[in-house]
């Protein structure tokens, strides 16, 4: 059954403060307020509340903020627009760095990245390349760490739309001192394995675990050599 309007309000107002008290739970709102500051900071808080409850552009931003009691200040897209753009690669990274050092030692870290459409005009990252929807469009692509202990993102960067997945893995490992991030074991698929990509995560000294192609002479010939060490485990 449809719900009536007030009930629709209410329920947002409530997520509202239920995604705020998470954040705060997680350490994110002080690690914005270290990086952007109280009032930057808030307006970050309140587009990140916005995108959960609409996943809309922000061009209705006003009228969600103006029935939200979280802040008392509302958000126009204006400002939502005025932050995003003010956002330097420093203040991305000194965030990034200091979210990593909030997440307690993972065992495991996934790496993989994804790609996504776009009409919008004058982004330079935008490029034709493959497209995962088969679709024939600009798309921009994202590279992301994701904590397997915690299921939890620990960083993100975009580039390129043109970009093949296993080009991009020594670039994103590159991140890595700045964000501090070490001891960690790197699970991906075989999207990134290729002969320079083994040589380049064991000359860095990077654990990891790569998915390969049964189908390429040196994965083949390793299998044969380790086929009477290996087990099958069927479901």
């Amino acid at each position: 059954m449809e719900l009536a309007p007030v009930y629709k309000s209410y329920r947002l107002i409530v997520g509202a403060f239920l995604v705020d008290a998470v954040m705060g739970r997680l350490g994110l709102i002080e690690t914005l307020n270290e990086v952007l500051g109280l009032e930057r900071s808030r307006l970050a808080r309140m587009a990140a509340l916005y995108m959960v409850a609409r996943v809309n552009v922000f061009d209705s931003v006003i009228d969600y903020s103006e029935t939200n009691t979280v802040f008392e200040a509302p958000l126009s897209s204006q400002m939502a627009s005025r932050l995003f753009l003010e956002l330097i690669h420093d203040e991305r990274m000194a965030f990034f760095k200091s979210w990593a050092a909030r997440q307690p030692p993972a065992t495991f870290m996934a790496f993989d990245v994804t790609s996504f459409s776009t009409l919008a005009k004058g982004v330079a990252a935008s490029e034709f390349g493959y497209n995962r929807d088969g679709e024939r469009i600009l798309q921009i692509n994202i590279g992301c760490y994701v904590s397997e202990n915690f299921r939890l993102p620990v960083f993100y960067v975009t580039y390129n739309g043109s970009i093949v997945d296993h080009c991009a893995l020594p670039s994103m490992m590159a991140y890595n001192t700045e964000l501090g991030v070490s001891k960690v074991s790197f699970v991906m698929d075989r999207g990134f394995c290729s002969t320079n990509n083994v040589k380049y995560m064991d000359s860095n000294g990077h654990d990891f675990i790569i998915g390969v192609e049964k189908r390429y002479k040196t994965p083949r010939m390793a299998l044969e050599l380790l086929q009477s060490e290996l087990t099958k485990v069927a479901n």
